[in-house]
Formats: structure tokens, C-alpha cells, sequence
């Protein structure tokens, strides 16, 4: 997964979230995401920091590729 390549969200489910509080809160995602130029899908996680109840998340650290595969990942 090259940093330049455009990519398609195609799948998104929360893994965990964890609230310190009401207005601050850590969420682990798992994402798939899809690669027209080379026609690849890719799963990573991410995680977040941010507050739950204004729903505001900011990504934490690089996005990196766990699996690649040819057909969707998450159904």
C-alpha cells in the first residue's frame, strides 16, 4: 500500500471504545479499503482519540496494511 494510491472506504466496524470520560475516548477500527489502480483490498486498523459524545475522532500514528487480498475482506 503506497502512500500516493487513492483509496476507496468500502468497509468499517468498531472493534473497541474505550470512554475515559464523557468527552474523551479512544475507538479501535478495523477499515477496508480498495485500491482502483491496482485492484487490491486492504485491511488495516486504526485507532482514534477524540470525543465520542460530539462523535470528533482524530486518527493516531500511520494506517498500515494488516491483510491485502484480490476480493473483499470484510462482508
Amino acid at each position: 500500500m503506497k502512500s500516493s494510491e487513492k483509496l476507496i472506504e468500502t468497509g468499517r466496524k468498531t472493534i473497541k471504545q474505550i470512554d475515559y470520560s464523557e468527552t474523551s475516548a479512544t475507538k479501535i477500527d478495523i477499515v477496508e479499503l480498495y485500491s482502483p489502480e491496482n485492484k487490491l483490498y486492504y485491511l488495516v486498523i486504526q485507532t482514534f482519540n477524540g470525543n465520542p459524545k460530539k462523535a470528533e475522532w482524530v486518527l493516531q500514528g500511520q494506517t498500515n496494511a494488516k491483510k491485502t487480498a484480490s476480493q473483499k475482506i470484510i462482508l
